[in-house]
């Protein structure tokens, strides 16, 4: 069966007329690099996936970095008003043993006064390759970690992140953006002398459920769920399989 690029979510950037009949495998041959890569459009499910959120997510990171920047995802928040808020973030490591994204943040920013209020908080990583759209949503608890935790993050940040968290004020009226961009120089050249800021702080999202979204199979979407069992839960062993640790790997319908 020939999937139609119709039926993906596409870039939205992208040219519609440019895709809009084009196969998946068309796609994918218009890239050489992708097409060494040999991705498996077909037999993405429970079955073949990783035991393991965290070991699958690092797999695909693997694959699309060579293409993409595969380090930003969406991070959204909502306090007590029940607004919800999104922004685009940095992710700075993971980790497999809490099943944690980790990330910066401002003390005194809307999404961390949001975590205060809500620390419930969905992560989604979108990785493009061609107008053909890859998508994990993370959804869990964020953790604000420690301050000793914080400065090792810190240490590795490059002196342009580090110049940065000095400079800026997020989310704050500015009268003049080039102000800051002077002012970002000449932090650059002392930022290894000062110590972390005391606003900011390194964050976790640590996953009670995982879920990719791939353009494949027969209705052209596929989409596999880790989560967690849910206490007192029966578990239909035809529809429900056992990953490592205490994560149970489901297909969803698209």
């Amino acid at each position: 069966m020939i999937l139609r690029a119709k039926n993906c979510i596409k870039d939205p950037f992208m040219n519609m007329s440019d895709t809009c009949n084009r196969t998946l495998s068309d796609l994918i041959e218009k890239n050489d690099g992708l097409q060494q890569q040999k991705f498996d459009m077909v037999r993405f499910s429970k079955s073949s996936v990783e035991r393991h959120p965290m070991d699958q997510f690092n797999k695909m990171q693997t694959e699309y970095e060579k293409f993409i920047k595969v380090n930003q995802f969406i991070l959204c928040t909502s306090g007590n008003d029940n607004k919800p808020s999104a922004r685009t973030m940095v992710l700075t490591k993971t980790s497999k043993e809490q099943t944690s994204f980790h990330f910066f943040a401002m003390t005194t920013s809307r999404k961390a006064e949001e975590l205060e209020e809500n620390n419930y908080a969905t992560a989604i990583f979108l990785w493009t390759i061609n107008g053909v759209l890859n998508q994990i949503r993370v959804e869990g608890r964020v953790n604000k970690l420690s301050e000793s935790e914080t400065l090792k993050d810190y240490s590795k940040l490059s002196d342009d992140y580090k110049a940065y968290y000095h400079i800026t004020q997020q989310g704050q009226a500015v009268q003049s953006v080039s102000d800051l961009q002077e002012k970002h120089e000449k932090f650059l050249g002392i930022v290894h002398e000062l110590p972390c800021p005391f606003h900011v702080r390194s964050y976790a999202l640590e996953a009670d459920s995982v879920e990719i979204f791939k353009p494949d199979g027969l209705f052209g979407n596929e989409r596999v769920l880790y989560r967690k069992q849910i206490e007192g839960e029966d578990i239909n062993e035809l529809i429900t399989s056992n990953g490592e640790g205490d994560w149970l790997i489901e297909n969803i319908c698209p």
